[in-house]
Order: structure tokens, then C-alpha cells, then sequence
């Protein structure tokens, strides 16, 4: 029989479980995620875990990529408030009596010519 050879660089494929790259289970992720739904508390595990301490690279890799979601979704969600801010304050002007009812008097007003 011929002997096997051993790759002495990666000895095993799985680190061990206090290393601080061990692997996180499914379960971990999912109590993570559910975590971070959490307002206010989420954000503030999310901050926590991304750069004051956290042992595991996996989680705060997954901190970061969650604060980073939080922030693009907070840019997201004030953009579409301002767009709507402005969009009713502008159709507010119409007719005497502003907003929908004035959408409505201006419509019977086009059926009128």
C-alpha cells in the first residue's frame, strides 16, 4: 500500500472551536439574524460585535455586513420619506381645498372644457 500523503499547511479543514475562526453554526446565524431585527437593541449588538469585541471573525464579519444593510436601508427609507414629503407638499397646491380633494375638483374642472 501506498502511503498517503498529509498536506502539513492545512492540517485540518475545520478550525477548532475556540479558535476565534471557528465556524458558526446555521443556528448562530439565525439567532444573530434575529437579533439584529430587534430595533434599537439590534443596532446596538450590530456596533458592539463590529468593532468594540467580539471572538469570532465570523460574527463580526456578519456584524459588519449587517450594519452596513441597516445603513443603506436608513439612506434608503429617509430618501423615499423626503421624495414623498415633497411630492404631497406639492400636490397640496391643487384646487381650493389642497391634496386629494383638490386632485378631484381640478379633474372635474379638465371634464368641464
Amino acid at each position: 500500500m501506498a502511503n498517503k500523503k498529509t498536506n502539513t499547511a492545512y492540517p485540518s479543514a475545520k478550525p477548532p472551536s475556540g479558535s476565534s475562526y471557528a465556524v458558526m453554526s446555521t443556528g448562530g446565524f439565525v439567532l444573530a439574524s434575529l437579533l439584529m431585527c430587534i430595533p434599537f437593541i439590534g443596532l446596538l449588538i450590530c456596533i458592539i460585535w463590529a468593532f468594540v469585541s467580539c471572538s469570532n471573525e465570523n460574527r463580526r464579519n456578519f456584524a459588519r455586513a449587517c450594519l452596513i444593510l441597516m445603513i443603506i436601508g436608513i439612506v434608503l427609507s429617509l430618501a423615499a420619506y423626503l421624495v414623498t414629503a415633497f411630492l404631497v407638499s406639492k400636490l397640496a397646491i391643487f384646487g381650493d381645498f389642497g391634496g386629494i380633494k383638490g386632485i378631484i375638483e381640478m379633474w372635474k374642472g379638465l371634464k368641464d372644457l
